[in-house]
């Protein structure tokens, strides 16, 4: 079996699933979910419960067969490329060409933050993350609405950012960025409507300018997180942030003819090679 750990944000573990599933469908045997990061209640908390996941936990016997174990055992592991070990850890962020070459029986570790990880399987992803009636069936009107006109979300995340360490790891956008990229989208969607979603809502009121037709919707129709992440879906575009939260909303958005834009540095000073995080199309500002 493959099992995958989860932790971090949802935007985080929906990455990590992904490929889990990916990686278990290539070879056909079951996938399980090492859920023991959220035991901790300083960490973040399972968070993908609100899809149509048909999920099994691992068992802690099932992720300790996969460790290394003994002190030779962690020797011989050593001594392979990173996909032949049984515990599989990310050897970077940017693709690992050699995913798939990892064998049916392991245990995944890390980001994966990239759609090249599932992209073989991208009609059941998008199944799967596909949030459950009680999210969605009160703001059916809406998301009609929205997927009926040139709506173009664009995603506004402070809150957690703005802590010390997630500000030297990730920054906080500009307003600049998303002066650039509304004109762009402008430029390139007729009579767009702007759609504003965040977590401080407040401060987007006060510090982003906009003169086109424009709608706060955080705050106000959506009053959750889970409302912002559906109704950001059914968008026809969207400008993203530096998010995973944000990136999976754009990419489950299945309108034809979408356009994406998102930041060109995602990270402040974490050193990552981006290159795989984007899917080709999406524009780059």
């Amino acid at each position: 079996m493959v099992i995958v750990q989860l932790k971090g944000g949802m935007g985080n573990q929906m990455f990590q699933y992904a490929a889990g599933k990916s990686l278990a469908m290539h070879h056909k045997v079951p996938l399980k979910l090492d859920l023991s990061h959220f035991q901790d209640p300083a960490h973040r908390k399972f968070a993908l419960d609100v899809f149509s996941l048909d999920y099994q936990a691992a068992d802690p016997a099932e992720v300790m067969a996969l460790e290394p174990g003994t002190l030779v055992r962690k020797v011989r592991q050593r001594l392979k490329p990173a996909h032949l070990r049984t515990k599989y850890w990310e050897p970077h962020f940017h693709f690992d060409p050699n995913f798939f070459k990892a064998g049916p029986s392991v245990l995944l570790k890390g980001d994966w933050q990239s759609e090249k990880y599932f992209l073989p399987i991208s009609n059941t992803i998008r199944k799967e993350f596909t949030l459950q009636p009680a999210f969605t069936e009160k703001l059916a009107d809406q998301a009609n609405r929205l997927a009926s006109i040139n709506s173009i979300a664009v995603h506004i995340r402070r809150g957690d950012y703005l802590l010390p360490h997630f500000v030297k790891y990730h920054g906080v956008l500009p307003p600049s960025y998303y002066t650039k990229a509304i004109k762009l989208m402008a430029d390139m969607i007729p009579n767009c409507h702007i759609c504003l979603f965040s977590d401080d809502i407040n401060w987007v009121k006060e510090h982003i300018k906009i003169e086109l037709p424009h709608e706060f919707i955080s705050g106000s129709i959506a009053q959750t997180a889970m409302d912002d992440f559906y109704l950001m879906q059914k968008c026809r575009h969207q400008v993203i942030a530096n998010s995973s939260f944000s990136w999976w909303a754009a990419w489950l958005n299945d309108f034809t003819g979408k356009k994406i834009i998102a930041p060109a540095n995602w990270f402040s000073q974490a050193g990552h090679d981006t290159r795989d995080l984007y899917p080709p199309d999406w524009i780059r500002v």
